[in-house]
């Protein structure tokens, strides 16, 4: 076994034996021939296979302690003593329309389907009830947390499901989010090296922002970027994007006492800072924006309901639902989320469609994704609930 600033090298085990025929030759100044399966030879063999053993398992062990060849569980947990975590795996959900018998329940899980197109299996993520024409709109998911792919026009083969459970109807597939493999050693590795020389990694990074985030309400608001994160930010300086709940000065007093390592500071919103000898210095920061957010729901319905309360109990729901989760920078409303709570709102029939749009835009999506200064504000003023009464 050799340990050098290379690593360590376990020999071989012919070497081992070699080696210990030499010594004793030397020991005993004598001429030892190696013959195989002899007393003495089984004896070195044996010795040096517990010693191999063992510095086997040495070897494994400082493996793990080495970034370069870190592995699995040994890998995460050293990298996340420098705040980098490893990208988990994500199941593919959609939703679809299925037929079936009125005011019968299907239970989560109940429904499996099999892609025709891909051969992959999905089930229904919650329980569900048939409307009066027989019709639900079902939140599925991928049984793999993987990168399942789909299409719009994808076909199903029902594999199990209640004998009430009629079919699934074609081309109703919507909201379709496709699911990501749980990142490999070796993509985990290439990401942790490719982060070692942004500004002493995540560790300052992590703590700049724990000091900072009492200013903005919490982390979801608040991200430090710098030529490494970002492009467009030149070298040597950082850019702070932030919705500060406090007043500018405090805000960019807090920056300069975390970020004063000889930086420079770019941003929309600039602030005087007076330091203790009588000079100033200017710090910069990115106010971030919110981003009204437009949503438009059809829907269904039961009779014997006036409109006019639904709708409104549809975007009071709709927006508690939405106020209920925490929307910071960078982040993805999805339009697939309001599926249920829109469901449990009294007179509510049935969910035919929602979109998404930025106000302001003409086209609506499924889903709206934040930049790095933006957060999404929603208001009821920006919901729009249509009845399809045919």
């Amino acid at each position: 076994m050799k340990l050098n600033k290379y690593g360590l090298r376990v020999d071989l085990l012919s070497d081992k034996i070699e080696n210990k025929f030499k010594m004793i030759n030397e020991l005993l100044d004598t001429k030892i021939n190696l013959k195989p399966e002899s007393i003495l030879s089984n004896i070195f063999v044996a010795v040096s296979e517990l010693e191999q053993s063992i510095e086997n398992q040495i070897a494994f062990v400082l493996k793990q302690f080495d970034p370069d060849t870190a592995e699995g569980i040994y890998q995460d947990a050293l990298y996340e003593r420098r705040a980098v975590s490893r990208n988990s795996a994500k199941p593919t959900v959609f939703t679809v329309q299925v037929s079936g018998v009125k005011d019968k329940q299907v239970d989560s899980e109940e429904l499996v389907l099999l892609s025709e197109d891909y051969s992959d299996i999905f089930y229904n993520v919650s329980d569900f009830v048939f409307n009066n024409d027989g019709l639900a709109v079902v939140k599925m998911r991928s049984f793999l947390e993987a990168e399942v792919q789909l299409k719009d026009d994808s076909l199903f083969e029902i594999v199990n499901c209640p004998k009430y459970v009629s079919g699934v109807v074609k081309g109703s597939i919507k909201n379709i989010e496709i699911g990501q493999d749980a990142e490999n050693d070796l993509s985990f590795r290439k990401r942790f090296k490719n982060l070692k020389n942004d500004s002493d990694m995540k560790c300052t990074r992590n703590s700049v922002l724990n000091n900072l985030s009492g200013y903005t309400g919490g982390l979801d608001f608040l991200s430090v970027e710098d030529a490494n994160s970002s492009a467009g930010i030149p070298s040597g300086a950082v850019c702070v994007i932030a919705r500060p709940v406090v007043s500018d000065e405090e805000f960019a007093n807090a920056v300069f006492e975390n970020l004063m390592g000889g930086v420079s500071f770019v941003g929309d919103t600039a602030v005087e800072i007076t330091l203790d000898n009588g000079s100033s210095y200017e710090v910069k920061f990115l106010k971030a924006k919110n981003v009204s957010v437009c949503i438009q729901i059809l829907l269904k319905i039961k009779s014997g309901y006036y409109e006019n309360g639904v709708k409104n109990r549809v975007k009071t729901s709709v927006l508690e639902f939405l106020s209920g989760k925490k929307y910071g920078l960078k982040s993805t409303v999805y339009s697939s989320e309001l599926v249920l709570p829109i469901l449990n709102t009294e007179g509510v029939e049935a969910v035919l469609d929602i979109k998404l749009k930025r106000k302001g835009s003409d086209k609506y999506y499924s889903h709206l994704n934040m930049s790095a200064s933006e957060i999404p504000y929603f208001a009821i003023k920006n919901i729009e609930v249509v009845n399809n009464d045919l």
